[in-house]
């Protein structure tokens, strides 16, 4: 008996199993349920992974609408109001999802009260059946319409017979003659196309096999042999869970598709006109943000596209230009005005100006709301910088012409006649603008006795008359700087310096003259005082050099003197030098001497009648300098490197640069540093109308933040060397710039130092003269 019992439950499992059922068993007394794994499988889940969900939030898995009436009729069954346990409800699938199930259940045990104990249930996917009762609603709703409008047809394939039924609109669709219903067979005169036919069997398959409902799209052969594009759609009907037949909708989709395609071609111009325009495009957002760009705009402000579509126009509009955009946005927003062109200024990524040309427009939708912002945006940098520097020229020109009040500007058109009159040649000729232009020409200035001197002391062969005199030698040269005697209005004279030049509007052709001239009367007195001051100062300078070498002479001779007396007292009284004040007497004689020596070299630089300028060979002075340095060089180790072009001449004085070059190389080797191998370069280069001469080391270099305005100081130390006398970079300066040169330095502390001397190129000299 109980192997019997075994065999049954065992092949209910199986039959169970084979069915693809969930079920479920409920011990009403103890609450607790038991689940199988095609209950889990049907919503996604393993068994075990289902369980916990179960258990914790059970509720949540029912769709909400449902769980009432599931909960209803459950507790109708439980109350013995029904004999059996049904309803339909959604699951929420662990993809998220709803799944349709049969829920169906009996209380298959009760205890001696009667009252339930034990509950068993099933589960059974119907998703498809319901999918396909919801499309037939809809569909149904659907064909009312369609039968109202007379727009859709309706068709239906009885799967038993192969028949094929067709609404009148269907035939009309169809362009089939009245009354005209196709055999099954006569179908494939429409539907066999490319691709149709295979795609029609295939759907109608999955219909009769899987319940599946199919919508599609394709162009069909028409009666009359026109192609038309339709949309088909069929709905599968079973009995007996067997598709008996197949109902639908067919619907004449030719003009919308056309529509479609032609929106299509459209956009596909607009986007190749959008991506490949010259100039740049953009869509923006209703607040700004860019939403497309196309190359030319990224290209234009230095931005990727990635990086542009995270900003707004607002982020990198100039803050002087936003106000009034967004004031035209807000206008356009509002429908006050319908697109609006301005210019403005962007920020490119590299922190530059960029001026463009910006033309926006909205798109609304059908019902008028703003959706986005078109903008068109042309590059007009190079325009605005060339307008911004011809206003600029003519506010210069303007503010020259107000402020030069005592430089007269006077501009005629080419036959002389007075368009331009300034301030300045108002104050001088004593006219008003007024009373000239338009007017007059610029000979009520000129006396005839000095053009007919000009006429003479030229030998012009065809004498030019009137204006044609004034200006005659400048078509030939473009302009004319002479002396004249200007007669102002009230008959007094002046001397003027004139300068009259063609002006040319932007094709080069000449459209009239200008005159620019100064009152030369003062110029003259100050040229003769100058004169005067400069003589005066010559011969106070050579008094002066004169009391300089007296002194020098005298202070040196008394100095000596000095000395002498104490190298006496030494020799005659060897016990005075023991004295604690000799030795300091000693050194103050001979500080004086030295004193007195660097004061006469000072003098000779400043006062030297060697100042005669001569050709001088760069390379060759460096040789002879490293000559008389080589014992020096030799003993401290140093590496001297010479880079400079035998060719290479500057003007100046030998001794001069003699003495510059060898101050400084033995500053190089005196200074070395005490760790490193000292290395001297010296280079030199041509620099147009000048020479460069670099003398670099890697010594011990000069703090030039705490010593660099005292570097070419008098009497001024670096490095606390007991020889130090602090006067040859001195002199060294004062020998530069006595021929016309210049000297700078760039140090660091242990480093090194480099001097550049700049003086003139005896070449660029020689062929000026």
């Amino acid at each position: 008996m109980a192997e019997n019992l075994h065999e049954r439950i065992s092949r209910l499992e199986n039959i169970i199993k084979a069915s693809e059922l969930g079920t479920w068993e409920w011990n009403i007394q103890t609450n607790e349920v038991i689940y199988n794994e095609h209950w889990a499988a049907i919503l996604g889940y393993r068994l075990e992974e289902l369980m916990p969900v179960v258990k914790d939030r059970w509720q949540k898995l029912i769709y909400p609408d449902d769980l009432i009436s599931s909960v209803a009729a459950l507790d109708d069954h439980l109350n013995g109001k029904t004999s059996l346990y049904q309803t339909e409800v959604r699951l929420r699938h662990k993809s998220g999802h709803w799944v349709w199930v049969l829920d169906k259940g009996k209380i298959v045990s009760r205890n001696s009260e009667g009252k339930p104990e034990r509950m068993m249930c099933s589960h059974q996917d119907i998703s498809g059946r319901k999918r396909s009762e919801l499309l037939l609603a809809q569909y149904k709703e659907l064909l009312q319409i369609t039968k109202q409008a007379a727009l859709i047809g309706s068709w239906e394939l009885d799967l038993r017979l192969m028949k094929v039924s067709w609404s009148v609109v269907t035939g009309k669709i169809h362009q089939a003659p009245s009354g005209y219903n196709p055999g099954f067979h006569d179908l494939k005169k429409f539907y066999s196309r490319a691709g149709n036919a295979l795609q029609i069997v295939t759907a109608i398959n999955k219909a009769k096999k899987k319940a599946k409902t199919f919508d599609l799209e394709f162009q069909i052969l028409t009666h009359l042999g026109n192609l038309k594009w339709v949309r088909l759609i069929g709905v599968p009907f079973y009995e007996n869970n067997k598709c008996i037949r197949i109902s639908g909708l067919v619907q004449d989709i030719d003009q919308k598709n056309k529509i479609i395609a032609d929106l299509a071609l459209q956009e596909e111009q607009f986007r190749q006109t959008f991506e490949h325009a010259a100039n740049g495009m953009a869509l923006l957002s209703l607040a700004g943000k860019w939403l497309r760009v196309n190359k030319s705009l990224c290209e234009l402000l230095g931005y990727s596209q990635d990086e542009l579509l995270k900003l707004t126009f607002q982020d990198i509009t100039y803050e002087d230009d936003l106000d009034e955009d967004l004031g035209l946005v807000k206008e356009l927003l509002d429908g006050r005005i319908k697109n609006y062109n301005m210019e403005k200024r962007y920020l490119h990524k590299n922190g530059s100006i960029v001026w463009v040309l910006l033309s926006v427009s909205m798109v609304r939708s059908d019902r008028g709301e703003p959706l986005h912002f078109i903008s068109q945006i042309n590059n007009i940098t190079e325009r605005k910088l060339l307008e911004l520097r011809l206003q600029k020229t003519n506010d210069r020109l303007k503010a020259i012409l107000d402020a030069s009040t005592q430089v007269g500007i006077i501009e005629t058109h080419l036959n002389g006649t007075i368009e331009i009159f300034n301030v300045g040649a108002e104050n001088l000729l004593g006219y008003s603008e007024n009373e000239l232009v338009g007017k007059k020409t610029p000979e009520i200035f000129y006396s005839e006795q000095q053009l007919l001197e000009r006429v003479v002391s030229e030998n012009l062969n065809a004498v030019p008359k009137g204006f044609e005199l004034l200006v005659g030698s400048v078509d030939s040269s473009n302009f004319d700087t002479r002396e004249w005697t200007f007669i102002r209005k009230d008959a007094s004279e002046f001397s003027a310096s004139v300068t009259v030049t063609t002006v040319r509007d932007y094709l080069g052709i000449p459209k009239g003259y200008l005159f620019v001239f100064f009152d030369m009367s003062q110029l003259k007195e100050a040229e003769t005082n100058v004169k005067s001051l400069l003589d005066m100062a010559q011969h106070q300078n050579r008094r002066l050099l004169d009391f300089a070498n007296i002194v020098s002479h005298n202070l040196r001779s008394n100095a000596g003197n000095i000395s002498m007396l104490l190298e006496l007292l030494r020799n005659e009284f060897p016990q005075a030098a023991d004295n604690e004040y000799y030795p300091m007497l000693e050194k103050a004689t001979n500080n004086l001497l030295s004193t007195i020596g660097n004061l006469k070299d000072i003098v000779s630089v400043n006062y030297s009648s060697e100042k005669n300028a001569a050709s001088l060979n760069v390379l060759k002075f460096v040789e002879q300098c490293m000559a008389n340095l080589s014992a020096f060089i030799l003993e401290s180790g140093t590496m001297v490197s010479l880079e400079i072009s035998k060719d290479i001449n500057v003007t100046g004085t030998a001794s001069y640069l003699e003495s510059i070059l060898i101050n400084l190389l033995s500053n190089a080797i005196k200074y070395r540093a005490a760790n490193r191998p000292l290395h001297i370069d010296v280079l030199a280069r041509t620099t147009g109308s000048f020479v460069e001469i670099c003398i670099r080391d890697n010594g011990r270099g000069i703090d030039l933040k705490k010593y660099g305005d005292k570097v070419f100081g008098l009497y001024r130390t670096f490095h606390g060397n007991q020889d130090a006398q602090g006067i040859g970079l001195f002199i060294t300066k004062s020998q530069i710039e006595a021929m016309g040169g210049t000297i700078n330095l760039i140090s660091e502390p242990e480093v090194g130092t480099t001097f550049t001397i700049t003086l003139f190129n005896a070449d660029k000299v020689m062929s000026s003269h």
